[in-house]
């Protein structure tokens, strides 16, 4: 069952889409301050041995390099229905050049 933080706050961003005081670059140690404990996390442990995506209730939070990379949440038939993902700054200027 998720914690009482993380459902006030999904209710807040499933009305707003606001997802603060959570942002991209969020370190692994902060969401849990912020959301409490995850109800679950993944086999998949990352260079510093921690897991690499955290889960409260459908919404998965991924994290690379330590730091929250993405959050996304799909349906039980894989429609995707939440997807916010942290791009590279390479990798932008380059959609971007691509675009021209």
């Amino acid at each position: 069952m998720s914690s009482k933080r993380f459902e006030a706050w999904a209710k807040k961003f499933s009305k707003t889409g606001v997802t603060s005081p959570v942002q991209l670059g969020t370190s692994r140690d902060e969401l849990r301050r912020l959301l409490g404990k995850p109800d679950d996390v993944s086999v998949a442990t990352g260079p510093d041995g921690e897991p690499t995506m955290l889960k409260y209730g459908r919404l998965e939070f991924h994290f690379c390099d330590g730091v929250l990379w993405t959050i996304f949440m799909d349906t039980p038939g894989n429609i995707v229905e939440v997807c916010i993902h942290r791009m590279s700054p390479g990798k932008l200027i380059g959609a971007k050049s691509r675009l021209r």
